[in-house]
C-alpha cells in the first residue's frame, strides 16, 4: 500500500513538476508559440490547422497560456478590469486556436473549452480557481498516503470542474479520485473515474495524463478479471513506448492472454 501511495503522488504530481528542457527543445518550443501567435495575427485558419496537426500534445497548452493569462489580468483588478482590451485580444485568440486544433483533430472538446472559459462570469471565474486549489488538495493528500481526503478533494475538483466546461480540470478531478478508489481497494469505482479520465484526456490530446490513466485502468481491469478490456489496455501501453520494449508490460500481456 505504501508504494502504491507512492506511486499515485507521483503521477498525481507529474504536471506540476518543472521540467528542464535542453536548449534545442526549448528553442523548438518558443517557435512553435511565435509560429501560433503569427498564424493567428494573420487568420490563416488552414496554417495553423497544419501546426497543431504537427504538436498535437502541445496544443492545448499553447491555447491554455491565453486563457489563464486573460484570467490573471482580471484577477489583477477584479471589479474593474483594467484592460479589457487585452483580455478581448487573448480571448480572440484563443478561440482561434482552438477552432483550429477542433478542425486539425475532428475533436469539439478544444473550442468547446475554450469558449467555455471565455464565458465565465465572475463567480465562475472564482470556482474555476475554487477547482484549481481542491486539486492542490489532492495532491497534498496523495502525499500523507490519505485517500480518502484525496478523494473528497478530487470530487470537489470534478463538481467544480464539469458545470463550467472546463475539462481538463474534470479529467485531473477524476483522474485523483479514480487513483484514490484504487489505494482504498475500490477497483470497480476506480476503473469508472479513470475510464472517464482517459477518454477527457485523449480528446485534449494530453497524451502523458492519458497513459497514466490507461495505468491505473490497467491495475483495475486486472484486479477484477476484466481480461479482454486489460489485454486491450496492455497492448495500447505497449504500442505508447514507441518501440521500445517494456518488460514489464510485455510479461503482464502475456499473462493476460494466457488466461
Amino acid at each position: 500500500m505504501r508504494t502504491l501511495s507512492i506511486f499515485l503522488a507521483a503521477t498525481l504530481c507529474l504536471s506540476a513538476a518543472a521540467i528542464s528542457l535542453p536548449q534545442d527543445a526549448n528553442t523548438k518550443a518558443k517557435s512553435i508559440v511565435d509560429s501560433y501567435h503569427a498564424l493567428a495575427e494573420a487568420g490563416d485558419m488552414d496554417g495553423l490547422v497544419e501546426l497543431w496537426k504537427a504538436n498535437e500534445y502541445k496544443t492545448l497548452s499553447l491555447i491554455d497560456q491565453d486563457l489563464e493569462g486573460s484570467l490573471s489580468i482580471w484577477e489583477s483588478a477584479p471589479d474593474a478590469p483594467s484592460s479589457p482590451d487585452a483580455i478581448a485580444a487573448l480571448h480572440k485568440r484563443a478561440l482561434f486556436g482552438a477552432r483550429a486544433a477542433s478542425s486539425a483533430f475532428h475533436r469539439p472538446i478544444f473550442l468547446d473549452y475554450a469558449s467555455s472559459f471565455c464565458s465565465w462570469n465572475d463567480a465562475e471565474k472564482r470556482n474555476f480557481r475554487a477547482g484549481q486549489a481542491a486539486f492542490g488538495k489532492t495532491r497534498g493528500a496523495f502525499s500523507k498516503g490519505d485517500f480518502e481526503a484525496a478523494q473528497a478533494a478530487s470530487e470537489e475538483c470534478t463538481n467544480l470542474a464539469l458545470p463550467l466546461g472546463d475539462w481538463w480540470g474534470c479529467a485531473m478531478g477524476l483522474g485523483g479520485s479514480g487513483n484514490a478508489k484504487m489505494g482504498m481497494g475500490d477497483f470497480s469505482g476506480a476503473l469508472s473515474d479513470l475510464s472517464r479520465a482517459r477518454l477527457i484526456n485523449n480528446g485534449l490530446g494530453l497524451r502523458g495524463s492519458e497513459l497514466g490513466n490507461l495505468q491505473g485502468m490497467l491495475t483495475c481491469l486486472t484486479e477484477l478479471g476484466h481480461t479482454p478490456r486489460a489485454i486491450t489496455v496492455c497492448e495500447e501501453l505497449i504500442a505508447a513506448t514507441d518501440g521500445e520494449q517494456n518488460a514489464d508490460l510485455v510479461e503482464q500481456l502475456a499473462t493476460l492472454k494466457g488466461k
